[in-house]
């Protein structure tokens, strides 16, 4: 018995969350072809050529993604603070290589934390999400967050992500904004 519209799109969805996250796992990500290469498994025609829509649709083998969010720190917390963000960030440094830049900056005296982050691609912002989600709660218990600032072409899906963690840590506004000019280089590893 053939599929109708909505099996379809549910097991194309399937397809290209799995061929995603282990594309990224493989720092294969950033290649069209090579996704568009692994749809060709699927079996039935119509799944697969969603299943490539998806991952084109999500932004893989894009352009950077810069991700900004800015909080007020709770009286008193700054200290905890920082330990907690030292831990994030060792959490996060141990599960996505892929990660080109991720920072904190604690202004004590403004009671304001900054976080800047530079993803390779849309695939790599909904990667970290996913891995993250829990840990940001931690670090939330010392923050609220006031605005989560994304410049490039984030997927729907991390939209979405990012819209559900900016109520999770403090009802925070997404903007995202297109970067109009400029480039990008990925650093060799030094040493």
């Amino acid at each position: 018995m053939p599929m109708d519209e909505e099996q379809i799109e549910a097991t194309a969805r399937a397809a290209a969350e799995t061929i995603a996250l282990d594309a990224v796992s493989r720092h294969e990500h950033r290649s069209p072809w090579k996704l568009l290469e692994r749809t060709q498994g699927i079996r039935d025609p119509l799944v697969r050529h969603r299943a490539a829509e998806l991952l084109l649709d999500r932004g893989l083998g894009s352009k950077p993604i810069v991700y900004i969010d800015r909080s007020d720190v709770r009286p008193g917390k700054a200290a905890q603070l920082r330990v907690a963000v030292s831990e994030l960030a060792d959490f996060i440094e141990e599960r996505e290589p892929q990660l080109i830049t991720y920072g904190f900056s604690i202004d004590e005296e403004a009671a304001a934390m900054t976080v800047v982050a530079v993803h390779p691609d849309s695939a790599s912002l909904e990667l970290h999400l996913n891995i993250g989600g829990s840990e940001f709660r931690r670090v939330g218990e010392f923050i609220s967050l006031r605005e989560i600032e994304v410049f490039g072409e984030p997927s729907e899906a991390a939209v979405l992500q990012l819209r559900e963690k900016a109520v999770s840590l403090g009802e925070a506004s997404v903007v995202v904004r297109s970067l109009d000019a400029g480039f990008a280089r990925t650093l060799a590893p030094m040493g």
